[in-house]
């Protein structure tokens, strides 16, 4: 009922393509908050993913040294891919991407360079991250993949993003 009468009073206002427009919009957007809620229901499981990529990348995370010290290596390794993701869902959902910069130039790099990681193995545990969520992504469209690949192709932007902050 609402809609019929909010209809009718927006051709009173807008025109038809104004109205199809902000129909498209919503739809967009609506799909976005789709995505986001299929990423945050699955975070911790590609947060684990990325995190047992890193440390098979780089093993000496979890090779030498006593348990406890690479207990606490390895926290902070997740808690930093887990940091990660959620500053791409942010940039998603915001459409701003400077939230990346500051999160990488102010504390990220230095946590990963005072645990001694090479940042090519950041890196490499942020593409398997970014192909995990993109599987994800996938999965979740069903029979209507194409209509997700714009915002795919925006979520591998925001990876592709934070890879080149730590190209040294």
């Amino acid at each position: 009922m609402f809609f019929s009468i909010s209809k009718t009073v927006f051709k009173n206002f807008f025109s038809d393509n104004q109205v199809q427009s902000q129909v498209r919009y919503f739809q967009e957007e609506e799909k976005r908050l789709k995505v986001v809620h299929r990423i945050t229901n699955n975070a911790s499981n590609i947060v684990a993913n990325s995190t047992r990529a890193l440390s098979v990348e780089q093993p000496k995370l979890i090779s030498s040294g006593d348990s406890v010290y690479i207990d606490s290596q390895m926290m902070v390794c997740q808690r930093n891919m887990e940091t990660i993701l959620r500053y791409v869902i942010y940039a998603m959902l915001a459409r701003d991407t400077s939230v990346l910069e500051k999160l990488i130039f102010n504390s990220l790099c230095e946590s990963f360079q005072s645990m001694g990681i090479p940042y090519k193995s950041v890196i490499f545990a942020i593409h398997y991250m970014m192909d995990d969520v993109i599987k994800i992504v996938k999965e979740s469209t069903g029979n209507t993949p194409i209509n997700y690949i714009n915002l795919i192709n925006e979520l591998t932007s925001y990876f592709d993003q934070v890879v080149a902050l730590f190209v040294v």
